[in-house]
């Protein structure tokens, strides 16, 4: 997958997904649950965006050290 996505285009492409897992809810709860899971998947999204990419110095520290 593209690591270039923006979050808007990631839920377009998972909302037919998305919509068929709601199918299996009782039709009352599927709004509510919709928003649940785009705002889960939006909050796991940031946590990968935030998480800290090693530069190329520590992989190869890391690499030495490994052996």
């Amino acid at each position: 997958m593209n690591k270039n996505i923006s979050p808007k285009e990631l839920i377009e492409i998972l909302s037919p997904k998305i919509k068929k897992a709601l199918l299996q809810t009782d039709i009352k709860n599927r709004e509510d649950l919709e928003q649940e899971l785009i705002t889960m998947i939006l909050t796991n999204l940031k946590k990968r965006e935030d998480e800290k990419i090693p530069t190329f110095f520590e992989i190869l520290e890391k690499e030495y050290h490994s052996d």
